[in-house]
């Protein structure tokens, strides 16, 4: 091993960056607070960003038709199977944002949307115009902290944030995904409350709205988004292993045909 006077002497006066066994030096010290702080801020955002990148998928109109083809009620409701499945993907284009889709509006519930079920989809379209906001905005930061750290070669901990985010990530999904299984119903609530009014979203069983979307399709969606979480928590945390396994690698070669020449 190099000791530590010896770095300094290999630092020279003239080079402000350079990477020893997979450290950044700058200015003959290691990893300044500021690199920490970034290292430590890209950890936080890219767990925001997994959850809020797979929920963005997962509202793509093919997960929607999917699980409305196995979950719509047309038993409860006098529309048929199809005219059910078109409803739910009208409702989600309304929710996205598409302002050509156009809702049956009417004082039926079990054939059209009464004026509190049409202020409801109104409010989930707010949340999610926010989400998608939020979206953009994480991934841009995200790009930002990625470029910057690569840019000063700071792979190894690019690398350890790409670990830690990944496992922390997925072990808040396990967590959720093991409330989820035992009290889907409070789990539903309790998400519900964070953004409606209380009383705003609860509507009659035989409503056109509630046999769209049955409960047991927000049981598919659900776990359809755990899945795509927890695929992505993974690839995270390879990523993050073999980053940091490729730099120990090339630091030791490093080391090994730098050694013999050091005084």
């Amino acid at each position: 091993m190099v000791g530590s006077a010896d770095l300094e002497a290999n630092l020279g006066t003239e080079d402000k960056t350079k990477e020893i066994d997979g450290r950044v030096i700058i200015q003959g010290k290691p990893l300044s607070k500021l690199f920490k702080f970034l290292t430590v801020l890209f950890t936080i955002f890219l767990a925001v960003w997994l959850v809020s990148i797979t929920f963005t998928i997962l509202k793509a109109p093919f997960m929607t038709a999917f699980w409305a083809e196995r979950t719509v009620d047309a038993e409860a409701s006098p529309l048929s199977k199809d005219e059910l499945v078109d409803n739910a993907l009208v409702g989600l284009a309304f929710v996205a944002g598409d302002r050509n889709a156009v809702m049956p509006v009417g004082d039926d519930e079990t054939i059209s949307y009464p004026p509190d079920v049409v202020s409801h989809m109104q409010d989930v379209r707010t949340v999610f115009e926010g989400l998608r906001i939020f979206t953009l905005f994480t991934s841009l930061i995200l790009i930002f902290l990625f470029v910057l750290l690569v840019y000063r070669r700071a792979y190894r901990q690019l690398g350890t944030a790409l670990l830690v985010g990944g496992i922390s990530t997925f072990i808040l999904c396990l967590v959720v995904a093991a409330i989820g299984y035992l009290n889907f119903d409070a789990l539903f609530a309790w998400l519900h409350s964070l953004f409606f009014a209380e009383g705003s979203w609860t509507f009659s069983a035989d409503s056109l709205l509630i046999c769209t979307y049955p409960l047991q399709f927000w049981i598919d969606m659900g776990a359809s988004w755990a899945i795509m979480l927890a695929t992505a928590c993974l690839l995270s945390v390879v990523a993050g292993i073999i980053l940091r396994i490729k730099r120990r690698k090339t630091s030791s070669a490093r080391t090994l045909f730098s050694a013999p020449f050091s005084p």
